[in-house]
């Protein structure tokens, strides 16, 4: 049988690493914004919860693996719903790229569409502020032709796409 090479890892051990890539993708966010000045959009602010999710399942999971090694039984489920929440990271960012491509509309209170909701009193507030809000239909980065949302789903939907490969392959068939 012809073995794969994302076999190494374990339906045990893949929520380390599903949670640790989901650190190094917060770990970008973090230093786009903090060291290269990016400001982030409201949709990006979201994005960053479903990273922070799995993180939270993905090391979670393997530390109390580790402590009771009886829930080392549960890691297809633990790798199933990884696989959901990197999904919903797909589809959100997916939405969030097509907004900035321009592909379909975006929310009014990100993309600038609807102003006529704020009093003299909070526009006059916008205005006096230094910082700049960016909005969600402006890729504030982009680097072959893909904005830091295209790149997100990209890699969400890889690690989705892995986490149901290891819970399937590692499932209990008894």
């Amino acid at each position: 049988m012809m073995k794969h090479r994302f076999d190494i890892f374990s339906a045990q051990d893949w929520p380390l690493f599903a949670g640790l890539a989901s650190g190094l993708v917060l770990l970008s966010a973090f230093g786009f914004e903090y060291i290269g000045g990016y400001l982030p959009c409201p949709m990006c602010y979201a994005h960053r919860w479903i990273h922070v999710a799995s993180l939270v399942l993905g090391l979670g999971y393997y530390g109390l693996s580790q402590i009771k090694t009886d829930l080392k039984r549960h890691g297809p489920a633990a790798c199933f719903i990884l696989a959901l929440i990197f999904l919903a990271g797909f589809l959100y960012a997916t939405r969030h790229a097509g907004i900035e491509y321009k592909w379909w509309a975006g929310p009014a209170s990100c993309t600038g569409g609807n102003v006529g909701t704020l009093s003299l009193e909070d526009l006059s507030a916008s205005l006096d502020r230094a910082q700049h809000i960016p909005l969600c239909d402006e890729a504030a980065w982009v680097m072959f032709g893909v904005s830091m949302a295209g790149y997100n789903a990209l890699v969400s939907l890889g690690l989705s796409v892995m986490s149901a490969y290891i819970g399937w392959r590692n499932r209990s068939t008894k």
